[in-house]
């Protein structure tokens, strides 16, 4: 005969998670979730400037051999004889592509002279928003914001200056001199 009575029921001893342990696991996997994503977006972001850096300096040697091989700085596109901004005669340069920003035009060279001399300019963008101006006579910087176009043209004698670019915006294209 079956006794009626306190009967210990085995499932009291099995401990669960209460919904509100579970929900604390997900906010805390949540939190850990977005550090790492902005942690990732920092260090790809300093990857970029650094490629772009060190084509800034890559482009400056080989536009310095060019001078001591000819005797002047690479002539730029639009001081060619029949005008064309696309071109950068005598250079061959293979930027880290994936590293610039490509939603604006991107890696302008100008030549032009300053108080008579000749000099030159490289501005581009990086892909994480960094502006960088590199002026021949007077170094790099980097700032985050500046016009690729202006902060190229700007400083020269009157209107010496030329420029020839290496990524198009309106083309997608990155130009002949650039490959």
């Amino acid at each position: 005969m079956l006794k009626l009575g306190y009967m210990k029921h085995s499932f009291i001893n099995n401990r669960g998670f209460t919904i509100v342990e579970l929900l604390i696991v997900v906010v805390v996997i949540g939190i850990l979730g977005a550090i790492t994503i902005v942690s990732y977006t920092g260090i790809q972001n300093r990857a970029h400037d650094t490629a772009v850096e060190s084509d800034i300096a890559n482009l400056v040697k080989i536009i310095h051999i060019y001078e001591v091989d000819n005797g002047q700085f690479p002539t730029a596109g639009s001081k060619l004889a029949q005008p064309n901004s696309t071109l950068f005669t005598g250079i061959n340069f293979k930027p880290s592509k994936s590293s610039y920003n490509t939603s604006t035009d991107n890696l302008f060279y100008c030549k032009g002279t300053v108080s008579g001399a000749d000099t030159f300019n490289i501005s581009l963008r990086s892909k994480s928003g960094a502006f960088y101006l590199y002026k021949s006579n007077g170094g790099l910087s980097k700032t985050s914001t500046g016009n690729i176009y202006s902060g190229c043209m700007n400083g020269f004698d009157g209107t010496t200056a030329g420029y020839s670019y290496g990524y198009y915006m309106a083309t997608n294209s990155w130009y002949s001199w650039t490959n």
